[in-house]
């Protein structure tokens, strides 16, 4: 069958749904129609065609019909990926936008760029008030306790304008035995979500002074997940989900000493997005075994089995 034969007889059962109001259930039970449209239809156009409609049952269909893309389209994206740079913002949010199709299968990346467009904007004015910016881009000839004491300053001031930002959105931290689904996908955050856990909050804040050229990394740390920000004559650590607190290199050490943890070098060096991506898929894995999600637990482990992840 051809693409536009395709595309028309979609478009004439949309139209159909939305003009008729036909009960969803009965359009659901259609075998045929689905197998026309999971054996046929692109996943880039079914996007389209979500995109020209708004009614909400008719959403709520393609959302069915759209699961079955989703695997095939997550392996073959992912594999076109170069995941060995650590500070990408346009990898960063495929990153975001694919691992979203697992939790929402016709969630748009435009969605998540249209909400870091708008924080960075909104951001930016409070930002300029108060920290100078010229500081990240020139060496000083000479490294006082003065001038690095200036340069804690000025970084603690900037993460205290983001935390007080995102207080005022009553951005909440997800808590011990509370399971919020959306609270572990960061591109939720552009859906109205206001809860997080330590890796959706990092990833935010991480794509936010990304925006803002700031030279900074992740750190994929035990029990942590943090961003290292480097100012050229020194690395600063920031802990994003405990409200951009610095943290102290031995302070971090005695926690892994406490949990048992043995040290390694590279628990302080920038990670890759590849190794993000692990972490948000073992991360799913690990929340979707405790609430007992058997389909998405099959879904994600088929994902981090694949050759690309």
């Amino acid at each position: 069958m051809q693409e536009n034969s395709v595309k028309s007889k979609v478009k004439y059962f949309l139209w159909e749904l939305y003009g008729e109001k036909k009960p969803i259930t009965k359009l659901y039970a259609s075998e045929n129609y689905k197998q026309l449209l999971m054996s046929s239809l692109p996943f880039s156009d079914l996007f389209d065609i979500i995109e020209a409609n708004s009614n909400p049952e008719c959403r709520h269909y393609l959302r069915q019909i759209a699961i079955p893309y989703t695997q095939d389209y997550l392996v073959q994206s992912i594999s076109v990926l170069d995941l060995d740079q650590i500070s990408n913002p346009e990898i960063l949010d495929k990153i975001i936008f694919y691992t979203a199709l697992i939790y929402d299968p016709i969630f748009k990346l435009t969605e998540w760029q249209s909400f870091v467009t708008a924080t960075v904007e909104e951001l930016s004015l409070r930002f300029h008030q108060k920290v100078d910016f010229r500081l990240f881009t020139k060496k000083p000839t000479k490294l006082s306790a003065a001038f690095l004491a200036r340069a804690y300053r000025i970084l603690q001031t900037l993460f205290e304008i983001m935390a007080e930002y995102f207080l005022e959105k009553k951005y909440k931290p997800i808590r011990h035995g509370h399971y919020k689904e959306e609270a572990h996908y960061p591109h939720a955050f552009a859906c109205g979500n206001r809860h997080f856990t330590p890796l959706s909050i990092t990833l935010l804040y991480l794509r936010i002074l990304l925006a803002f050229g700031f030279p900074v990394v992740a750190i994929n740390m035990p029990r942590h997940f943090l961003l290292k920000v480097n100012v050229d004559w020194s690395d600063l650590i920031f802990d994003p989900f405990h409200n951009g607190m610095i943290r102290d290199r031995e302070d971090l050490l005695r926690q892994l000493r406490s949990h048992g943890i043995p040290f390694h070098a590279h628990y302080f060096e920038p990670c890759s997005y590849e190794v993000i991506l692990k972490r948000i898929v073992a991360n799913l894995i690990a929340f979707y075994t405790k609430t007992n999600n058997k389909e998405k637990l099959a879904f994600l482990r088929s994902l981090s089995y694949s050759d690309h992840l």
